[in-house]
């Protein structure tokens, strides 16, 4: 009793998350995580973690969530992407495909996820990361490469002020596959897209392969050059070391905040 109640009065940020949650004993039942276990956990992870939070993760994930987080580098405090996967989860709405007729096409299994249809009330932004589709360097004839490539293509609809994502496109697609996905998604939401094409080896290609498909709202970059003495326009998002060190500043303090991603996928990626 004394050791939960010296747990209870030091109880940190990730311990109040785990208290939250419930566990199934076959034959006995749901049970909440009690001080005893916070008690076991924290001995754990002095006497045979070297006191490495990291290393507790990958050895005794508490969720699944957990085990996918430890499995990488994470670019974010983890405790904060535990409590924003626990707090703002939810399953979309619809998944599948949008068709080039502009209807949904069902499938459990689909790369576009939907929380939110489009509102004509409403205006939506779209941010787009690009990757090769490869899978250790495998193109399939297809488009699409294999499933269990680390570098997926990303695309993410958010409402514009509010910035929360409504819709979700995630998979593994080559330029020619993925920007026409782009085009019919940006016309589905009459969204403005953001594609990242530098430093992206591939992002310009999908920008180009997604005009081509009449994406009329692509993002461009312009600057002046006083040597040439006019207007220097560049298509795409032009990312560069102090832009990315912002974007993840700000990513982190949503994250530290409130941060309504409903995406379990994105928030794994992070």
């Amino acid at each position: 009793e004394n050791v939960a109640k010296a747990i209870e009065r030091s109880v940190d940020e990730e311990e109040a998350i785990l208290l939250q949650q419930r566990y199934l004993i076959r034959g006995l039942g749901w049970r909440n995580v009690d001080f005893d276990q916070l008690a076991w956990r924290r001995y754990y992870i002095a006497e045979k973690c070297n006191g490495n939070l990291q290393t507790f993760h990958e050895q005794c994930p508490a969720f699944p969530e957990e085990a996918f987080l430890a499995s990488g580098r994470p670019a974010f405090n983890i405790a904060h992407v535990q409590r924003a996967i626990a707090k703002w989860k939810r399953p979309p709405i619809f998944t599948g495909r949008l068709l080039e007729t502009g209807a949904l096409d069902p499938n459990s299994r689909g790369e576009l996820w939907i929380w939110a249809h489009p509102d004509p009330a409403k205006q939506y932004t779209i941010g787009v990361d690009t990757a090769s589709g490869a899978s250790q360097g495998d193109l399939e004839d297809s488009g699409l490469a294999k499933i269990g490539s680390k570098d997926p293509s990303v695309l993410v609809v958010c409402e514009l002020g509010s910035r929360i994502p409504v819709a979700e496109w995630y998979g593994w697609a080559q330029p020619h596959t993925f920007g026409p996905e782009v085009a019919r998604i940006s016309n589905f939401y009459r969204a403005q897209v953001a594609i990242e094409t530098h430093p992206s080896q591939h992002g310009l290609a999908v920008y180009q392969v997604a005009e081509d498909a009449g994406c009329k709202r692509l993002f461009v970059q312009q600057k002046w050059d006083d040597r040439e003495g006019k207007m220097q326009v560049r298509k795409g998002w032009i990312t560069s070391p102090q832009g990315k060190a912002l974007v993840m500043d700000r990513v982190a303090q949503a994250l530290a905040g409130e941060a309504p991603i409903p995406s379990q996928r994105l928030l794994q990626e992070l």
